[in-house]
């Protein structure tokens, strides 16, 4: 009889990726890139100035969204380096309820349930805080670990208290 041998091939986590099973309970809006240098996979955003426009970075702690990756996209320069953004125009995926992988910028212990500190410019996530960061509201780490600076970890970010 013959052996029948499945394997599943899970990729790593990579920055903008939805976190496990969150693709069936995720609350994901399409909205347009409004930065003029773009907008990278796992970015915390902000509402924009157009119609469904949004920014990376936040001037609030509600963040409207983190961006979501997509395996459509060509890379920012030819020849590659591995940078690909959405650029200004392009349509963009926001997921404003589930969990997201994103990169960590500073070193520390991520504790579950804790806030997450944003960069009111960039959109890059940090444990800890500094006068260029703000404290979410809506974001918390989704897991405890003691991370380093460019690790990959999920943040839950629910917007339940916004119709």
């Amino acid at each position: 009889m013959p052996v029948q041998d499945y394997k599943i091939n899970t990729r790593d986590a990579v920055e903008g990726q939805l976190h496990g099973l969150q693709q069936t309970r995720a609350d994901i809006q399409t909205g347009f890139a409004e930065d003029a240098d773009g907008v990278g996979f796992g970015k915390a955003v902000q509402y924009g100035a157009g119609e469904r426009g949004y920014k990376k970075g936040s001037a609030v702690a509600h963040i409207a969204g983190i961006t979501i990756r997509q395996i459509d996209r060509e890379a920012a320069k030819r020849p590659s380096d591995g940078t690909v953004v959405f650029r200004k125009g392009d349509t963009l995926p926001v997921c404003s309820d589930g969990r997201v992988v994103v990169k960590v910028t500073d070193a520390g212990q991520a504790v579950h349930g804790a806030k997450v500190f944003v960069h009111k410019v960039d959109g890059t996530f940090a444990i800890a805080t500094s006068a260029d960061h703000i404290e979410a509201s809506n974001v918390v780490w989704g897991v405890k670990k003691t991370v380093a600076a460019g690790d990959l970890l999920h943040v839950v970010i629910t917007n339940a208290d916004v119709a």
